[in-house]
């Protein structure tokens, strides 16, 4: 993490708090607010609709609050959680609808269909296929749509671009998530649906509901993000929601910003602009978008494997290949996980298989605890720099004992008491530094393995300082005097210059020491004579 230079995260649950909440609810040209009006407006035709299709297309769970005045406790998907959590506060209570329903078929939801539906027994003869998904998906599978007050109308191509320029559009501005709600009736027994494909139940169905869900922003993202830019670091969203609802999410994060450039893209186009027939990656293509991508929407776990396989791949900026962090909870993004030079894995949404393949694992879900991690990295990057550069000094106090050609470093070592002192000394204090003042110097213990590899590394300065003195000066190259164009006769002028001056410079201090000493002894003999 000391290195990372881009972050691709997940928006539900990392950059936003992951407790959605209904806020609008269209039914049939009919907007609401409020789950208390809207629910108590449709007619029982319309409720059954609406109501059944949540209650029993899903899995998920409200359980009471842990403290009191608490909120409820949302287990299972949070999309789920909240639609169960709109009925409820409409008065309807989902448990009872769950009992009361025989499902007979389950199509589960997948990041390729967008969808997913349950069939459910109505009669001996006939059942019920209840589906949810993107709204875009659901909406071109439906033929019809259902009002207020229980009436069918029909659903052509033109009404459907109405309803997604003037409700899809404005609930995606408006950072919302949306999902569409439908159902069909068939004339045949629940049972005989086992034999159907997925594409024969889910066609022709009726448009109930769009609802709008909000996901906030965690309250700390935006300024995680502010400071991961300040660290040249990038963050780049990937998400399945809408590219309106993305760029509106993205905007509120800060990842990005009005007039920078950013680029926000599909999935879909995104994998047509970089992949070939065989499907891999065009990296000349590649290297076209990544530097200003910033979002990449209705995308897949695919999708997320080749931007990070794309970004470690690139050499389109001087330093290098990108060092790419990802976040991933799903199954589906063990992949990308795995190629990813660190994977983060969410704690508390993620699955056993995305923990598996993981790098490290986030506990609470939260894009600020990536900033934490990359802190901490960067701290122990320069922490070992540091390390090695002290390491690399102790030891190249070894070649300092020997100059010109001097091959036995260790020659007459043991005559030099002070020296062994000092270098005693100094590996006592680094050694209780480390492992014993933490507090004090920021320091980490370390273990067996990790001294041997630094003392290891240290050790290198030995044999090329013996590498370096046994080069002989003379045999060496013309251009390689001082590493400049200089004259060889000017080099060795100045030489001879500064090695007759060193030699005056020590008889000089050879007379003054001699005059001391005879001045010491001339005074201690005056003293010997006045005594006597």
């Amino acid at each position: 993490m000391g290195s990372a230079t881009t972050v691709c995260s997940d928006k539900t649950g990392t950059l936003t708090t992951n407790r959605m909440t209904v806020m609008q609810l269209w039914i049939g040209d009919s907007e609401f607010s409020s789950a208390t009006e809207g629910v108590s407006a449709l007619s029982p035709a319309t409720k059954e609709a609406f109501c059944y299709g949540i209650a029993v297309n899903s899995t998920a769970e409200i359980l009471p609050p842990k403290v009191e005045n608490g909120l409820p406790e949302h287990t299972g998907n949070k999309t789920e959680c909240a639609l169960l959590q709109y009925i409820r506060d409409g008065g309807v209570e989902y448990p009872e609808i769950r009992d009361s329903n025989e499902i007979v078929h389950m199509l589960t939801f997948s990041s390729a269909k967008k969808r997913m539906s349950v069939v459910v027994r109505r009669s001996a003869t006939t059942c019920r296929v209840y589906t949810k998904g993107a709204t875009e998906v659901v909406l071109g599978l439906c033929k019809d749509m259902q009002r207020v007050d229980g009436s069918i109308v029909g659903l052509d191509d033109a009404r459907k671009t109405q309803i997604g320029n003037d409700v899809i559009e404005k609930y995606a501005s408006q950072a919302y998530r949306t999902l569409c709600l439908a159902y069909r009736d068939l004339d045949v027994p629940a049972e005989d649906t086992n034999n159907w494909s997925d594409d024969d139940l889910e066609k022709e169905l009726t448009c109930v509901a769009i609802v709008g869900i909000e996901d906030p922003v965690r309250p700390e993202v935006p300024g995680a993000i502010e400071q991961c830019g300040r660290a040249g670091i990038t963050v780049r969203m990937v998400t399945g929601d809408n590219i309106t609802t993305a760029r509106s999410i993205a905007g509120k994060c800060g990842i990005t910003k009005p007039g920078d450039g950013s680029l926000v893209m599909e999935g879909e186009t995104f994998r047509k602009r970089v992949l070939d027939a065989q499907g891999n990656i065009i990296q000349s293509e590649f290297d076209k978008i990544w530097p200003m991508l910033r979002v990449l929407a209705r995308s897949s776990p695919k999708d997320k494997y080749t931007l990070v396989s794309g970004l470690m791949q690139s050499n389109v900026v001087p330093h290098g290949p990108q060092v790419v962090a990802v976040t991933g909870d799903g199954t589906n993004d063990a992949p990308a996980l795995k190629k990813a030079n660190v994977g983060f894995a969410m704690g508390i949404s993620g699955t056993a298989v995305a923990k598996d393949a993981s790098d490290i694992i986030l506990m609470d879900d939260n894009f600020n605890s990536i900033v934490n991690a990359i802190k901490w990295g960067r701290n122990v990057y320069d922490s070992i720099a540091k390390f090695l550069q002290f390491q690399l000094t102790l030891f190249n106090e070894l070649n300092c004992r020997k100059i010109h050609d001097e091959i036995n470093i260790f020659s007459g070592i043991t005559k030099n008491r002070v020296f062994l002192y000092v270098c005693v000394l100094q590996v006592a204090m680094q050694y209780a530094m480390v492992q014993h003042t933490g507090d004090w110097f920021k320091c980490k213990p370390l273990d067996g393995g990790q001294w041997l590899a630094c003392i290891g590394m240290g050790f290198v300065s030995l044999p090329l300082g013996f590498v370096l003195r046994s080069i002989s000066v003379k045999n060496a190259p013309n251009w390689m005097a001082f590493c400049r164009e200089v004259d060889p006769e000017t080099v060795h002028d100045v030489t001879s210059g500064r090695g007759q001056e060193l030699w005056v410079r020590g008889f000089a201090r050879i007379r003054a020491q001699i005059r001391v000493i005879k001045a010491f002894k001339k005074g201690l003999q005056s003293k010997a004579l006045i005594k006597g």
